[in-house]
């Protein structure tokens, strides 16, 4: 079975891109990042994350330093 999970909470979602919780709940409202509601908790979908993140602009080596 494959151990890739549908989703993270907003916390995991956070700790796993580097931003703060609230950069997170942001890309969320703003419709950047796609989640779901179970109850008070928000489910970031994990594949959209990885979407998302692909999806930004890569620094090029000079702006790197």
């Amino acid at each position: 079975m494959n151990s890739t999970p549908l989703s993270l909470s907003v916390r995991d979602a956070a700790l796993l891109t580097s931003l703060s919780e609230y950069e997170v709940r942001d890309l969320i409202n703003k419709g950047t990042l796609p989640a779901r509601r179970r109850g008070r908790r928000i489910l970031v979908d994990y594949t959209a994350l990885v979407e998302w993140y692909r999806s930004l602009p890569a620094v090029a080596e000079a702006d790197a330093s």
